[in-house]
């Protein structure tokens, strides 16, 4: 498995999406290119954020039902509010060791926003402070998320869903073929079903990996995302299942906000390929009758 694995990085593209905080100062003092947008709630962005950044965190987090995805004409209404286009760069980080803001980039990205467009800053707000940066307290009016469809169109820009969340349908054929290797980002409770979180029952997908959101953030390091080798070597010791060369990694936990923290990291730390969020994830399996869980 290890071998599989880490052939499947090598293979792939080693440009993260990744960005430090001088990367942010350096771009900030060029042009006005670099939009930054706060994915924490609005009254910790009111206490301090990163100069001229912008509040986004209704966008994703005060939609009717919790670990909904936002919609492509709320996504369109929020970019035309932060003033995106083509010629812009998007720039996210939250203070909850990347959790909000890499569920943030993993929809935009999922939604068509090109790659090279899309950063995260490593570490968030607790690197950014660490590093001695200007904090502004400034405060902003918080860009959420309306229903309805503007007419009005993001300069250069084609939003469309792909195929970066994935449903149960997809989950269930994978199962079936066994062609995924799927790995579970919650508590250990969770993934033993020693606690059930809500769900009627508990468990996970037969033959998931365990792999807890907060393992690949390294909190002694500003929070920063480990690096790719310690990554590698602590997700090996997980794998039990030879996959097939063309196997899909699906990353979930109880809503799908966890599992974007650990599906971005095999993606743009780690670099692999073909990996997808099971976007409902146990909020959904364990409460459907006649899917299986262990």
């Amino acid at each position: 498995m290890l071998a599989s694995l880490s052939n499947l990085a090598r293979r792939t593209r080693c440009l993260s999406s990744l960005v430090s905080p001088s990367w942010i100062v350096s771009q900030q003092s060029k042009d006005d290119s670099l939009i930054v947008l706060n994915c924490d709630h609005p009254s910790e962005h009111d206490r301090g954020h990163i100069p001229a950044a912008k509040p986004f965190s209704q966008a994703f987090s005060g939609l009717k039902v919790s670990g909904e995805c936002i919609s492509e004409s709320c996504l369109q209404d929020v970019l035309l509010k932060i003033g995106y286009d083509s010629s812009k760069t998007l720039v996210l980080y939250d203070n909850r060791k990347s959790l909000l803001s890499s569920r943030a980039w993993w929809i935009l990205s999922h939604y068509g926003i090109p790659r090279e467009k899309l950063k995260l800053l490593d570490g968030g707000w607790n690197h950014w402070v660490a590093c001695g940066n200007p904090v502004e307290t400034k405060s902003e009016k918080n860009i959420s998320a309306e229903k309805g469809i503007l007419e009005k169109k993001i300069s250069g820009i084609q939003l469309y869903a792909g195929d970066k969340l994935i449903g149960l349908k997809e989950i269930q054929k994978l199962l079936t073929e066994k062609n995924g290797i799927f790995i579970d980002t919650r508590s250990r409770e969770e993934f033993s079903g020693l606690f059930l979180c809500g769900n009627a029952r508990g468990g996970h997908i037969p033959g998931a990996l365990h792999l807890e959101w907060i393992d690949v953030i390294d909190g002694e390091n500003n929070d920063i995302f480990k690096s790719k080798e310690q990554l590698l070597e602590d997700f090996s010791e997980l794998c039990e299942i030879q996959p097939y060369p063309d196997a899909t990694i699906v990353s979930y936990c109880q809503k799908g906000i966890r599992a974007a923290s650990v599906a971005f990291m095999l993606e743009e730390v780690c670099g692999f390929q073909n990996v997808k969020v099971y976007e409902n994830s146990m909020q959904e399996y364990l409460n459907r009758e006649g899917v299986q869980a262990e």
